[in-house]
């Protein structure tokens, strides 16, 4: 709706500004076109708009592609190993899980990473309370398959209390 507003109000340059090119890429092109940028202050501009150094970014945006086409393709979610890793989160500058929770070919840490980036572009989002929902909308099937780390007696962490997911 904005983008027809400024076409029929605005002078409209030869070239679109960036912003509205962007709306119309995919996650996998905006990952491949963060990854070329030629200009490395452009780059850490952006990971740190997320809290995140370059190259854990640069691994998040190449994971997050790989689980968007998992889904699209509508492949398994639930109890997989992960053939693209995210790089783990060594030095988080903001509320994350314990190292405990780092099991990072699962979909538990996707889930954390996606919290996580969540909160630099909306604070209030609605993850945990939507996670949770899900996971009561189906209590037959056993969460700790998407990686939840558990105890030797196999009681799952408590994951919901981890500063991230509160």
């Amino acid at each position: 709706m904005f983008v027809k507003h400024y076409l029929d109000n605005y002078h409209t340059p030869k070239t679109p500004p960036s912003w509205m090119c962007t709306e119309l890429l995919t996650v996998g092109e905006l990952s491949r076109l963060y990854v070329g940028l030629k200009n490395k202050n452009d780059k850490k501009q952006i990971a740190d708009y997320f809290s995140l150094h370059q190259t854990v970014f640069t691994s998040w945006l190449h994971t997050l592609t790989y689980v968007r086409n998992i889904c699209a393709h509508h492949a398994r979610l639930w109890n997989r190993d992960f053939a693209i890793k995210p790089d783990i989160l060594l030095k988080p500058k903001q509320a994350c899980v314990k190292t405990s929770f780092n099991n990072n070919h699962r979909t538990f840490y996707f889930l954390c990473i996606l919290k996580y980036m969540l909160f630099a572009a909306n604070p209030h989002n609605h993850l945990t309370t939507k996670s949770q929902e899900l996971f009561n909308k189906f209590p037959d099937v056993p969460i700790k398959y998407i990686g939840i780390p558990s105890d030797a007696n196999g009681n799952l962490f408590d994951w919901q209390n981890e500063p991230l997911w509160k």
